[in-house]
């Protein structure tokens, strides 16, 4: 699933649709939550994003590829983006202007006590030529 309107081209990888994203998608309010995150990541700006974007997890030694983790909140929802437990994990590709967003999870899905183990093992063992 991708969109490009305009800015950064968003692509919403195989592997996040099968895991968790379909527990999300039951929920009626996720068509326009993922619809509001597309636009936002196709302006993508990290200084715009205080507060919800964490810092680089990790960048490529050219600096092209940047590893982020970023909170949201469903549409509907009145809870803050980080009191909601709602997370994404991106890549963003600034020579090729793509978003890859990775993983999306609630950290309710998260097994074991630490949320960075948990997402690393999975985004790393998945996917190949990350920073």
């Amino acid at each position: 699933m991708s969109s490009r309107s305009s800015g950064f081209l968003v692509i919403l990888e195989e592997f996040a649709l099968s895991h968790y994203v379909k527990d999300f998608r039951k929920r009626a309010d996720w068509q326009v939550t993922w619809r509001g995150l597309e636009q936002i990541l196709a302006r993508f700006n990290p200084d715009a994003l205080a507060g919800k974007l964490a810092p680089p997890i990790a960048t490529s030694e050219d600096g092209t590829l940047v590893l982020y983790k970023m909170s949201f909140r469903m549409a509907k929802d009145n809870k803050s983006a980080k009191k909601s437990g709602n997370r994404m994990i991106l890549c963003c590709d600034y020579s090729s202007q793509i978003i890859r967003v990775l993983l999306v999870y609630n950290k309710n899905h998260v097994k074991g006590s630490r949320e960075t183990v948990w997402w690393k093992k999975l985004v790393y063992s998945e996917y190949d030529n990350l920073p």
